[in-house]
């Protein structure tokens, strides 16, 4: 890499320096490693100042002079902890038989102005203006290559949060029917309370306070099912809470408000009809 690249990815320094405009081909040969090279192979002590190799012949070959914060440069798949990773400056790049890769320019970040807009024939003009044979395979933005990169993962989301709200649907429309039910089936003890006198506000409390109770019943035994559920399922997410406070919440009101709904609607139609009427249903 040349000097500048952490600042414009915006990867930070722990420890130490960056790489910088006097590390040359002339100069003592230096790198910048990862936090999990730090750790993986030098345990606690400190990093700055020790050297490594590529080879055991060569484990002298580079000076350590900074630790960089860990991040994803593979797609090696988002479950996966990033491995081991040391920055050299492409100054001291050596292109051998046996390290043909640096001879290939992989990428070049640019940097705008926050609300530039940069179009893609600029940007091929420019790198034309510095060297017209330097082919360019793409130009990306870091959102976009960011985004490729969990595109399965979205997918999947994006299926699963459907049938998700699908069934919380279902299960909504199940909870009116059971609630209406229910509640249906308490008609001829309506018309005998409110023949001996009950109001109509006595009935849909009386209603409601069934409601509660079957309501607080599910909740006691789903939320322990659903904490359990989540466990397992904990290692098929990635940066994201198994226990999500506010889905939970989300589905436990479309729920409670489904019941509610259903026994308020039933409780006030049992509640109109004459106490005559009410006995007389089968």
């Amino acid at each position: 890499m040349t000097p500048g690249y952490f600042e414009v990815i915006g990867t930070p320094i722990l420890k130490g320096r960056r790489l910088s405009d006097q590390d040359t081909a002339a100069s003592r040969k230096v790198a910048v490693v990862s936090e999990t090279f730090a750790r993986t192979f030098f345990g606690r002590d400190d990093p700055i100042g020790k050297h490594f190799g590529r080879t055991p012949e060569t484990s002298r070959e580079f000076e350590i002079v900074g630790v960089a914060s860990d991040a994803r440069y593979f797609s090696h798949g988002p479950y996966r902890p990033s491995g081991p990773l040391f920055f050299l400056s492409e100054a001291q790049a050596e292109y051998t038989q046996s390290n043909l890769g640096s001879l290939f320019l992989r990428d070049i970040v640019i940097v705008t102005r926050p609300g530039a807009n940069v179009s893609n024939a600029s940007i091929r003009q420019a790198m034309a203006s510095v060297d017209p044979d330097i082919p360019i395979a793409s130009i990306r933005t870091l959102k976009d290559q960011v985004s490729s990169r969990f595109a399965q993962q979205r997918f999947v989301a994006g299926l699963t949060s459907f049938f998700g709200v699908l069934s919380l649907v279902l299960a909504s429309i199940g909870v009116y029917g059971v609630t209406a039910d229910n509640a249906g089936r308490r008609t001829k003890e309506i018309g005998v309370r409110v023949a001996l006198g009950a109001s109509r506000v006595k009935v849909v409390q009386l209603v409601l306070r069934g409601t509660f109770g079957l309501i607080l019943f599910g909740l006691l035994l789903g939320l322990p099912l659903t904490f359990a559920v989540g466990r397992l399922i904990s290692s098929q997410l990635y940066g994201t809470s198994p226990y999500n406070p506010a889905a939970t919440a989300v589905a436990i009101a479309a729920l409670v408000c489904s019941a509610l709904v259903a026994s308020i609607i039933t409780a006030f139609r049992a509640s109109m009809i004459s106490p005559l009427d009410a006995l007389r249903t089968d």
